[in-house]
C-alpha cells in the first residue's frame, strides 16, 4: 500500500499514477487514509483527465460519505480546467440528483463564467430535472441569451429533443434559425426544424428563406437538404461546399 501511494504521487506518467490510485481504491477502500488520499490527488494531480477520473471513483465508491458531496461541490467551483469542472457538474447531478441542495447548485453553474460548465449544467438539468418547473425557463434563456454559441446550440438541441411539444419551443427554434448570430447555431436550428416539425406549415417557408437568404453556405445547404426531404421535388441544393472543414467546425464561437 505504501508503495502504491508513493507511485500515485511521484511517478511522472499519468497512467502509472492512475493504476496506483485505482489499486488503492479497489483493494483498500476501507482503510482510514484511502478516501482522503484520493480526494487530495483529485484536487492536485497535474493531469486533467486523471483528476476527473478520480472524482468519478470517489463519487461511485463513497457517495454516502458525509464529506464526499461538500468536497466535490468545492472542487467543481475551483478546479482550474473548464472541461474537468464540466465533467464534475455531470457527476454531481447524476449521483446526487435527489439531494435537495444539488439542483440549486446546478442552476448556479448554468450561469458560471466558464461556458463548458454552463453547457454541462444545461445537459444536467434536462437529464435530471426535466419536469421541474424551473428547468424549461432556464434552458430557454440559455438558448437565446448565452454569450457562447456552443451553450446556445446545446440548449436549443435539448429543447427540440425534450420539449418538442411545448408551445414555446417551435417559435424559439424558428427564431434561432433566422436570427442567431452564429451560423452553427442557425444550422442546428434548421436541422431541428426539419427533424421535429417536418409537417408544421411554417417549417417549409422558413427553410426556403434560409436556403435563399442565409449568409452562410452551410446553413443554406442544410436548409436545402431539409427541403428535399420534407418536400419531394423540392429545389436542388444551393451552391455550397458539402462538408464543413475542421477549421470551420471548431473555430466557430
Amino acid at each position: 500500500m505504501l508503495f502504491l501511494r508513493e507511485r500515485a504521487v511521484a511517478d511522472p506518467d499519468e497512467d502509472v499514477r492512475e493504476t496506483a490510485l485505482l489499486g488503492l481504491a479497489t483493494h483498500w477502500p476501507h482503510h482510514p487514509g484511502t478516501l482522503s488520499f484520493l480526494m487530495e490527488r483529485a484536487a492536485t494531480d497535474p493531469d486533467e483527465d486523471l483528476r476527473l477520473r478520480l472524482v468519478e471513483v470517489v463519487a461511485r465508491g463513497w457517495p454516502g460519505h458525509p464529506e464526499t458531496l461538500p468536497w466535490l461541490r468545492r472542487l467543481t467551483d475551483h478546479d482550474p480546467d473548464g472541461d474537468v469542472r464540466a465533467g464534475m457538474v455531470l457527476i454531481v447531478a447524476g449521483t446526487w440528483r435527489d439531494d435537495p441542495a444539488v439542483q440549486p447548485l446546478v442552476h448556479r453553474w448554468a450561469t458560471d463564467a466558464d461556458p463548458d460548465v454552463r453547457e454541462a449544467a444545461v445537459r444536467a438539468l434536462a437529464t435530471n430535472w426535466r419536469k421541474d418547473p424551473q428547468t424549461l425557463p432556464l434552458i430557454r434563456e440559455r438558448a437565446v441569451a448565452d454569450a457562447d454559441a456552443d451553450v446556445r446550440e446545446t440548449a436549443l438541441r435539448v429543447l427540440a429533443g425534450w420539449w418538442r411539444d411545448d408551445p414555446g419551443t417551435l417559435p424559439l427554434v424558428q427564431d434561432r434559425a433566422a436570427t442567431d448570430p452564429d451560423e452553427e447555431v442557425r444550422e442546428a436550428a434548421v436541422r431541428a426544424l426539419a427533424t421535429n416539425w417536418p409537417d408544421e406549415p411554417t417549417t417549409a417557408a422558413l427553410l426556403r428563406r434560409r436556403a435563399a437568404e442565409d449568409p452562410d453556405d452551410y446553413v443554406r445547404l442544410a436548409a436545402t437538404q431539409a427541403l428535399r426531404v420534407i418536400l419531394p421535388g423540392g429545389p436542388a441544393p444551393a451552391s455550397a461546399n458539402p462538408h464543413r472543414t475542421t477549421t470551420a467546425s471548431t473555430d466557430r464561437s
